[in-house]
């Protein structure tokens, strides 16, 4: 009996902790931007490659102050919602800042959002002020809003304080160039829709409201800001199907930032190449805040990824740190072979959204000299990393695990009872620490529901840990869709295909995919008498669903598979669908 009870009370559990000896920052993001741009007024702090664009610290903090007056110049209070609703541009990168140091909250919204979602996430979060470019590829923004809300180009509307009657807090539009979408600039054009749809343009932002607020009407702001106070608001789909909108805090963002940044060693002399989109926390949060808290240069290659601009990015403005989901990463590789850029100046950098595999890892190494490569783990309400691997780690331990807990973080995996479980002994990882996220935006249900007792956030995530704490994801509990790093929520999709009168149900899930990691796939079934095929389908999502979300694989069937209780069983229809698409058995690609 005595030596079951010390081998019992020996045995290691999965429950880790990070280290502690690197300091938290208790500041504002404008205090630590304040404080890099009087450390080194004259380094760079942006260059957007598209735009032309290159801003040092001095001149950004100068424009980003600019912006900032402007916003408290169009009475907007503090923590009003801010929505930027573009591309990566130099825009954002000051607009982002200029956002924090007016102590209000800056909403990221994906751009390739299309009706549905745009109108849902304006709304849930109340954005009181959007900023957008006119359009970004096939996707005419001003058209979008004007589906939205028609009133909103019907005269008189004062364009500093808008009526709408669909978007009831959205108050200011505000346009952005052109070159803000990597478009050419046409002045004419872009102050003909400033004119006729009762907008907004840039230039009026940064010059006539800036005029309303003085220098101490911006330092009283400040004053006010704390740390703890919200920053950013970001979407993240879950099981529950709509975005939900996760409030991060100064405190929370700038710190993941910073510690992402010092494991990957930044310095001043560092040039980071954010590939990533900035709508994203890739981008917002261990891109522009990992260099800022750090002072390391943020480079933009193009307004949307192009594996091409990024190796003569690489080679013209010797970046030193490149960033990348591993489909972009193989896109890279793809085009080296081709045209041989001279990448000496990387040693470092970020690949996540999916486990890399270990012969494109290699390749990473060999063929970009990113020697110092590392992989990341988290979610979105946890700001968002919580797992990394150290520069120094093995490929093997960079290819299976995610690493271990970064500082001033601690993780555990339990059972579905909630206790924790041994090493080596799969359960749903939970962590807390100083990332949790301040809640979902007036959600307190869901908020309650994915925290333990302990404050722990249920990430919904299956992992095993090591005795030395490395994690490795094994699955998911949540039935999320990862295609190429976006979270996709398949009852999100299936609502929206039960809205066409020809579908009388549809079940949506996660299939492999070589490239993208999953694809979604749906079993339709149809309503008696219809014929509604593949190409139909994607017509019909197509201008109301993000690209990302629609179909790529669809089966028509006459019944679901279920439980005795009548539940879908997915997990079959998964399984039956890897097998069509791996032996081709049927047409099921659209």
């Amino acid at each position: 009996m005595l030596k079951i009870l010390r081998k019992k009370f020996s045995e290691r559990m999965s429950h880790f902790k990070g280290p502690s000896n690197i300091r938290l920052l208790n500041q504002t993001i404008s205090e630590v931007f304040y404080q890099t741009a009087k450390r080194q007024p004259s380094s760079e702090a942006l260059v957007s490659v598209h735009q032309r664009k290159r801003f040092t610290w001095e001149e950004a903090n100068l424009k980003s102050d600019l912006l900032a007056k402007s916003l408290l110049g169009l009475k907007l209070e503090p923590e009003s919602k801010i929505g930027i609703f573009a591309p990566n541009c130099y825009e954002w990168f000051l607009l982002q800042y200029a956002i924090a140091k007016a102590g209000m909250i800056l909403v990221n919204i994906n751009p390739g959002y299309q009706q549905n979602d745009l109108k849902f996430c304006l709304n849930k979060v109340k954005v009181n002020a959007l900023i957008m470019p006119s359009s970004l590829k096939s996707s005419n923004y001003l058209h979008l809003m004007r589906e939205i809300s028609p009133d909103l180009y019907q005269k008189p509307q004062d364009p500093s304080n808008l009526k709408l009657q669909e978007l009831k807090h959205l108050k200011q539009i505000v346009l952005l160039h052109n070159s803000a979408s990597g478009e050419h600039e046409d002045s004419s054009q872009y102050f003909k829709s400033i004119k006729e749809n009762n907008l907004l343009s840039y230039d009026q932002l940064s010059e006539e409201f800036a005029l309303k607020c003085s220098d101490k009407d911006l330092k009283q702001r400040q004053d006010y800001i704390k740390p703890h106070h919200p920053a950013n608001i970001q979407f993240t789909s879950g099981t529950t199907g709509l975005p939900k909108g996760a409030l991060l805090s100064h405190f929370n963002i700038l710190n993941n930032g910073y510690l992402v940044g010092s494991n990957l060693e930044y310095t001043e002399k560092d040039r980071v190449l954010i590939t990533v989109p900035m709508y994203h926390c890739f981008g917002t949060v261990l891109g522009t805040l990992a260099a800022v808290s750090n002072g390391s240069t943020s480079i933009y290659s193009s307004a949307i990824f192009d594996s091409k601009k990024v190796l003569e990015v690489v080679e013209n403005e010797k970046a030193s740190s490149l960033y990348g989901v591993p489909t972009m990463f193989l896109d890279i590789l793809k085009n080296q072979d081709i045209m041989k850029k001279n990448v000496s100046s990387l040693r470092t950098g970020i690949v996540a959204g999916s486990l890399c595999p270990k012969p494109v890892f290699q390749r990473i190494i060999d063929e970009l000299g990113l020697t110092n490569l590392v992989n990341c783990y988290g979610m979105t309400e946890l700001s968002p990393v919580t797992h990394y691997t150290k520069m120094n780690d093995s490929i093997e331990l960079k290819t299976s695990t995610v690493g271990c807990n970064i500082p001033h973080t601690e993780s555990k995996i339990v059972n579905f009872d909630g206790q924790v479980v041994p090493v080596g002994t799969q359960g749903e990882i939970c962590t807390r620490g100083h990332g949790v996220m301040l809640g979902y935006y007036e959600d307190e249900l869901n908020t309650k529901n994915c925290m333990d007792t302990d404050g722990y956030m249920k990430t919904g995530d299956l992992g095993v840990m090591n005795k030395e704490g490395f994690l490795t994801i094994v699955g998911r509990i949540k039935d999320v869709i990862i295609r190429g790093g976006e979270n996709i929520a398949p009852i999100e999709i299936e609502s929206f295909l039960l809205t066409n009168p020809e579908i009388e149900d549809v079940a949506c899930f996660a299939v492999k995919d070589e490239k993208f990691g999953d694809e979604i796939c749906v079993w339709v079934k149809r309503k008696t008498g219809s014929k509604i095929c593949k190409k139909e389908i994607v017509k019909f999502c197509k201008g109301k669903l993000a690209h990302f979300k629609i179909p790529r694989y669809v089966r028509f069937v006459d019944h679901f598979p279920l439980t005795v209780t009548g539940k879908v069983q997915k997990y079959i229809m998964r399984d039956v669908s890897n097998k069509i698409i791996e032996d081709k058995s049927e047409n099921m690609e659209l």
